[in-house]
């Protein structure tokens, strides 16, 4: 029996082992392969909806997938302690306190990113961090019971916007003004689109400012206090709530020291998705650094990437299982996009760029297509355009009631005119 594990429940593992299953579905249900992932969590986290649930058009569940089902039993609860290359063990502990040994003959490492607490002083003790998928349901939580005037936001790029955006908009949507200030090290916002789409970031920054969010650029934050960030001049931003949404760490794995790595703890791969040196340990998303293809530095820390490179590691451990060729990764890019204020947005796709509702519209749909399972994109679209339904018929009523009003007003005066 040869034996593949996947060390990681997020993108690049999810779409690793859909690739591997479809590739080796029938060595798989006859035994000669076996196929494991592991992932701390039962349930993986689609960040793409973080916005919509923030401004509560979504809920927190409209992001989840459930593994056990998703994956068919082929799927271990646990934290990773280490990867013995050696001896092809990876090592876990189970939420019950169990440790247990899953040998491989391949590994792929598709352990992610975390948010940037060991960077970033009093983050941990004062902010709020969206990336883990219980900090995202603790914050919701917290937003429920909220009662501050004053909401720092910490990042300049496509995240921090977005999240800025959503919660300027739920207090609109509560009736409330609270005052949500963005805060980038930048002199521009939307960095991912600059020079190239500097146009498309000026739109989405217009949209910020006519939402009445204030941006503070180039202030660089040195800590999170208890009152707000605290910047690298000295001085304090007043907030009553602060959400970081800027920058990520990576946790080195035990076991793998040989590895070539950066200093920032990321591995790097070669063109193929091998860890170098390797011909049984593989590499995909956050945690991997890959080369972008055809030049161009290196590939984008971001969901699509992360995607699309494990569905290419997935499918090069299933062609070393059957002894043919592995190929290397030649993923472009498609495009990029930022959910902003009231249904509306900015959006890049193959080069092509589109501002206001229908930007909205192409990156709602463009991230339904990715998620784990069809019917899970399909219930999010559903959701939300009965959300705008919904909204568009509240406000046709709005338009309708003062009209509706007036000729009541009117035909009552006729009424006394008449009158003897």
């Amino acid at each position: 029996m040869r034996r593949i594990v996947i060390a990681g429940g997020g993108y690049a593992g999810l779409h690793a082992f859909a690739e591997i299953r479809k590739r080796l579905g029938p060595l798989i249900r006859s035994g000669e392969v076996e196929l494991t992932l592991i992932a701390k969590d039962p349930y993986h986290t689609y960040h793409g909806w973080t916005g919509e649930v923030l401004s509560g058009r979504l809920s927190v569940g409209n992001t989840l997938t459930v593994l056990p089902t998703l994956l068919r039993g082929q799927y271990v609860e646990g934290e990773i302690g280490r990867i013995d290359a050696e001896r092809q063990v990876v090592e876990i502990t189970t939420p019950d306190g169990i440790h247990r040994r899953l040998p491989y003959d391949h590994v792929l490492v598709a352990t992610g990113s975390r948010d940037p607490f060991s960077r970033l002083p009093g983050l941990a003790e004062h902010g709020w961090c969206l990336k883990n998928t219980r900090d995202m349901q603790r914050f919701v939580d917290h937003l429920r019971t909220f009662a501050g005037k004053r909401v720092a936001v910490v990042g300049g790029g496509m995240a921090g916007a977005e999240t800025a955006s959503a919660l300027r908009e739920r207090f609109r949507r509560l009736g409330r003004d609270v005052t949500v200030e963005l805060i980038t090290s930048g002199d521009l916002l939307f960095r991912q689109l600059h020079p190239r789409f500097s146009r498309l970031a000026a739109a989405g920054t217009r949209i910020l400012e006519r939402q009445g969010i204030v941006i503070r650029r180039g202030a660089r934050v040195a800590s999170i206090g208890q009152h707000g960030p605290v910047l690298e001049n000295g001085d304090l931003v007043l907030a009553d709530m602060t959400v970081v949404a800027a920058g990520v760490e990576f946790s080195p794995i035990a076991g793998l020291e040989r590895l070539q790595a950066t200093p920032g703890g990321r591995y790097i791969a070669d063109p193929f998705l091998r860890a170098c040196g390797q011909d049984n340990i593989w590499l995909a998303g956050d945690i991997a650094e890959v080369a972008r293809p055809f030049g161009g530095g290196l590939c984008p820390v971001d969901a699509l990437w992360a995607m699309k490179q494990g569905e290419l590691a997935g499918a090069n451990i299933a062609r070393a299982v059957l002894g043919r060729g592995i190929r290397r990764f030649s993923f472009r890019g498609l495009g990029q996009a930022a959910g902003l204020a009231n249904g509306s947005g900015i959006s890049e796709l193959y080069g092509m760029t589109f501002r206001g509702g229908l930007a909205w519209f192409i990156r709602v749909c463009y991230f339904a297509w990715y998620m784990p399972r069809r019917t899970d994109g399909a219930a999010v679209l559903r959701d939300l355009f009965a959300d705008r339904l919904a909204e568009a018929i509240g406000g046709l009523g709005a338009m309708l009631r003062p009209a509706a009003q007036g000729r009541k007003s009117l035909e009552a005066a006729a009424e006394r005119g008449r009158a003897p």
